[in-house]
């Protein structure tokens, strides 16, 4: 299906901006409310990447991920994860 409309050039751009700064807003909502708290503990930080407990130990151990120890207590800080990666991303 398609659908013919002709608008004025000044109407096309005002939509394309506003249509642009919402999703701008969207996404920065989205970033900045992803549902993890900014220190997380083991069983956070694999779901937060995405990875089964398993696997998140194995990359622990080999790559040495980031992580606070308050007594015995191992807290992975979100926003040194993301650092992490964005630093070992090809």
């Amino acid at each position: 299906m398609q659908l013919n409309l002709e608008t004025s050039a000044n109407f096309e751009a005002e939509l394309r901006k506003n249509i642009s700064q919402q999703l701008h807003q969207e996404l920065d909502g989205f970033i900045n409310t992803s549902g993890f708290p900014p220190y997380m503990n083991k069983k956070q930080t694999a779901k937060y990447l995405g990875v089964a407990y398993k696997t998140f130990d194995k990359w622990a151990e080999e790559v040495e991920l980031p992580f606070v120890r308050v007594g015995s207590v191992k807290r992975y800080k979100r926003s040194e994860i993301d650092s992490f990666l964005q630093a070992h991303s090809k």
